[in-house]
């Protein structure tokens, strides 16, 4: 098996942005950014001991596609200066400037046209860089990627031009029982061309949406508004997505859900949400329901900000989030672990995710920024850090007013970083909330219908599968 003596090899930006729509197959390597798709994929690289630059992963897909990814170990500024791959027969050769950073830092590299892999694939591999004030450091390795896949993945690089028409293929009839099937992440925007009440739909299986990083000029997915439908995840997972608006208000997967909206059995995992007022990773202001869905993942705001849903007005039941905040405002702030203001109905839930407000934010809990209007939270808990800021930071709420209800809830006085909370809610102590101290401490809470626990670790949900909740901690 050979390469093509004329293969050109591409950064990820210059790939994306110049083929759009593309097939590419992904796989895990330990925690890695990529994700396995069909049959098993086994992936090996070997051969890079370097300690500024190694390879982190290495796949085929069926249809002629190499992607592997290259990442920094070097506390200085690393550029790639060219790269060459060489089998026994053809070289190709990369050239360019890319800036990979330091620690962590990564970018990923694809390459076009390669023959079927049907069984395995072995390359020398030749990196040349630049650390810092040093110039053309090298490092040289051998990499092997072995590949069993049914199908590839269809990551979009750009947004779909024609989404009615995407939305007049879909399969499904739209209705209870025969919902539109949504397959990938066009399908998943154009749901934007009917968001109307009785509008049913699915999604079939995980969508892979790291190519929303490139799409509307790095603005990311565009949020899906006026949400009046129902949505069911079918307990799958929409992984990677990217949504980048720092100066828009009510930002998230559903910008925004109506009374008569239902979203649920829906994990978004990995997401990247930067939004302004009334932003969530799942919605940024819920007028509907929301049962048995989780986020995970970064979300940078500003106000009435929650990992889960931005600002809530209507019910979300057996959901969790375990989403870091990072608030960039200060003063009128309303962020929480889950939802950053609720006057809605917020009950067996739970956050992990921290919350890192500036020094004079305001009104930051662990679960709820603030509880308002009479808003409702019960049998929940929160375990996440959060940072002292401004006035009313509170381990699990940091302001309820005017006074709403808030029933048996807890956080972990521990791990939270702060002693006090407002309303209700019950500091422990972290064995106090984990396996058996559970049920013995967080009266009320039922561990017979709704919650399971786990031997050293928090509560989950009987709703949401165990190995997705402890995969997310």
């Amino acid at each position: 098996m050979s390469i093509i003596e004329d293969f050109k090899a591409q950064s990820a930006i210059e790939y994306l942005m110049t083929y759009g729509w593309m097939l590419l197959v992904v796989a895990v390597v330990g925690g890695a950014i990529f994700s396995a798709v069909g049959e098993e994929t086994l992936v090996e690289v070997s051969g890079f001991d370097g300690e500024d630059v190694q390879v982190e992963d290495f796949a085929f897909s069926e249809t002629g596609n190499l992607r592997f990814s290259i990442e920094s170990f070097d506390s200085e500024q690393v550029t790639i200066q060219e790269i060459s791959l060489e089998d026994e027969e053809n070289t190709i050769s990369w050239t360019g400037d890319l800036d990979l950073g330091s620690i962590g830092s990564n970018e990923i590299i694809h390459i076009s046209g390669v023959e079927e892999a049907e069984n395995a694939q072995i390359l020398d591999l030749d990196i040349t860089y630049d650390s810092g004030s040093l110039e053309d450091l090298s490092v040289s390795g051998e990499i092997q990627g072995t590949l069993e896949i049914e199908d590839d993945v269809n990551i979009l690089a750009s947004k779909p031009e024609d989404l009615q028409s995407i939305y007049e293929d879909l399969e499904g009839q739209g209705e209870e029982g025969e919902p539109y099937q949504i397959n990938d992440v066009g399908e998943l925007q154009a749901i934007e061309e009917n968001t109307g009440e009785g509008t049913y739909y699915e999604l079939e299986k995980d969508i892979h949406a790291i190519g929303t990083h490139y799409w509307n000029n790095g603005k990311g997915f565009d949020p899906i508004e006026d949400f009046e439908g129902s949505f069911s995840g079918l307990e799958n997972e929409i992984k990677d997505l990217e949504i980048n608006l720092p100066n828009t208000n009510t930002v998230g997967l559903f910008s925004d859900t109506g009374s008569d909206a239902v979203v649920t059995d829906i994990g978004v995992v990995n997401a990247d949400v930067v939004g302004k007022d009334n932003t969530g990773v799942l919605i940024g202001r819920n007028r509907g329901e929301v049962s048995s869905s989780y986020a995970s993942g970064g979300s940078v705001v500003k106000e009435n900000s929650g990992g889960l849903v931005g600002r809530n007005t209507g019910s979300i039941h057996y959901s969790f989030a375990n989403v870091d905040l990072n608030i960039q405002n200060s003063g009128r702030t309303r962020a929480g672990g889950v939802v950053g203001l609720n006057s809605g109905e917020v009950n067996n839930s739970y956050s992990f995710g921290d919350v890192d407000p500036n020094d004079d934010a305001e009104r930051v809990g662990g679960f709820v920024g603030q509880n308002w209007n009479g808003g409702l939270i019960e049998n929940s808990y929160s375990t996440g850090f959060v940072d002292q800021g401004g006035q009313n930071i509170g381990g699990f709420l940091g302001e309820d007013r005017p006074e709403g209800t808030d029933n048996n809830n807890y956080w972990d006085v521990e791990e939270s970083g702060q002693s006090s909370s407002d309303g209700a809610a019950i500091a422990l102590n972290t064995e106090d909330m984990q396996g058996s101290g559970g049920p013995s401490n967080m009266e009320n809470m039922d561990f017979i219908n709704t919650w399971d626990t786990v031997e050293d670790d928090y509560p989950i949900l009987q709703s949401i599968g165990e190995e997705v909740q402890l995969d997310a901690r």
